[in-house]
């Protein structure tokens, strides 16, 4: 537009053409600037809103299958350790995002088909966990981030042989991965190893029921 003007401008003669013409023309670049300033002020505040804080927490539910297992139990003297069958559970976790690479918060975890394999047909135990979760997180590109997280907790079970309760001290190891579907919206997979030191008592006998499990989690998430 600029090289047209220039091209189409009338002999010198003509003064107050030129001054209008001037005039036009810098109105042209003051107004280009004005907007050229006004786009850029609003692409940064799109860019301050893109990359606000991270969510400050995170809630997730999990499917928690554990297809191998060890459990220590037997009477004082007679502590036998035995393979488990595979059982199955589910899981939730409250994550307060501390810092962008550090996280800490509270998990409940349900596993149902617990008993020594080898033994179908007999009752099965189950166990309500409570953990303490502290962890770090990476991000991978765009939409994966990988973390670990250290859980120790307690575990009440319930429908263990000889009608027995045990419960105890619990703690596990875990690492995964997130992937965003949405930026509040995720999903999640991870590995991990749960050890458990549970005790029950019987006729004044103090029994271990040590019931540890290699787990998987698959569920999603959202951040808050």
């Amino acid at each position: 537009m600029l090289a047209a003007v220039l091209l189409n401008l009338p002999p010198e003669g003509n003064g107050m053409t030129h001054k209008g013409l001037f005039a036009g023309l810098a109105g042209f670049l003051a107004a280009t600037s004005l907007m050229g300033l006004t786009s850029a002020r609003a692409a940064e505040a799109t860019a301050v809103a893109t990359e606000a804080g991270p969510s400050k927490m995170r809630v997730s539910a999990l499917f928690v299958p554990s297809p191998i297992g060890v459990l220590h139990s037997g009477p004082p003297g007679d502590v036998v350790t035995v393979g488990s069958q595979p059982s199955f559970g589910f899981a939730t976790a409250f994550d307060f995002v501390a810092h962008r690479n550090v996280f800490v918060g509270f998990g409940a975890g349900y596993t149902f088909n617990i008993q020594a394999r080898g033994r179908d047909g007999e009752d099965t135990a189950t166990a309500f966990d409570l953990t303490f979760r502290a962890g770090g997180i990476v991000p991978i590109g765009r939409r994966f981030a990988a973390y670990g997280y250290l859980a120790p907790g307690y575990s009440l079970m319930r429908g263990a042989p000889g009608g027995l309760t045990p419960q105890g001290p619990i703690v596990g190891v875990h690492a995964g991965a997130l992937f965003d579907l949405t930026p509040t919206l995720f999903l999640a997979g991870e590995l991990g190893y749960q050890a458990g030191f549970q005790r029950a008592t019987a006729d004044q006998l103090d029994i271990p029921f040590d019931a540890s499990f290699f787990q998987i989690g698959l569920g999603m998430g959202v951040r808050i």
